[in-house]
């Protein structure tokens, strides 16, 4: 049985839920207040991944984990999100990509996902070796790109990330 501690991290929301994972590995916290919390997934086969500072909104949030087995020597870590537009609503079919904050060390970007149709993405497994100080670029057609500098990832660590896209300003021709 895997068991995920959920935790306040801040305001009167203080306290404790738990749940356990089903067969195919998701997982279902409810009636959870609004607010940040921090997040720990265990499992007695696996490393300890945790969440730092979700923002858990009145239509909930999107948080996925990458199961490291306890005899991976490497350090890994992961991104998870929502990419929406800046009405709210969830942008389908975008890409993001994550890369080392220094482009010499990845040679660019190494490693993307296509979001689902709830906006929703996961990159795990994210190698640490070289660097844990990582950039993340997002496009979507009709929308301005985006790119999140300076996100410093820990060891067992999955950021969540509310990507917010802008509508393309529309270019002019001139001939």
């Amino acid at each position: 049985v895997v068991t995920l501690l959920s935790t306040a991290s801040t305001g009167s929301n203080s306290g404790q839920w738990q749940t356990t994972v089903g067969e195919n590995g998701d997982f279902l916290l409810e009636e959870i207040p609004v607010g940040l919390y921090d997040m720990y997934i265990e499992h007695a086969e696996y490393k300890q991944m945790y969440c730092n500072d979700i923002d858990v909104r009145n239509n909930g949030s999107f948080v996925a984990f990458l199961p490291a087995t306890k005899d991976l020597e490497n350090p890994i870590g992961g991104i998870t999100g929502t990419v929406t537009n800046t009405d709210g609503q969830p942008l389908p079919h975008a890409n993001v990509a994550i890369s080392a904050q220094k482009d010499s060390i990845t040679n660019g970007y190494f490693a993307s996902a296509t979001t689902n149709q709830n906006g929703q993405f996961f990159i795990g497994a994210v190698p640490l070796q070289s660097t844990q100080e990582f950039k993340v670029r997002c496009i979507a057609e009709g929308y301005e790109p985006q790119v999140i500098q300076n996100i410093n990832i820990l060891h067992n660590e999955m950021i969540v990330m509310q990507i917010i896209m802008e509508d393309e300003e529309p270019s002019t021709l001139i001939f």
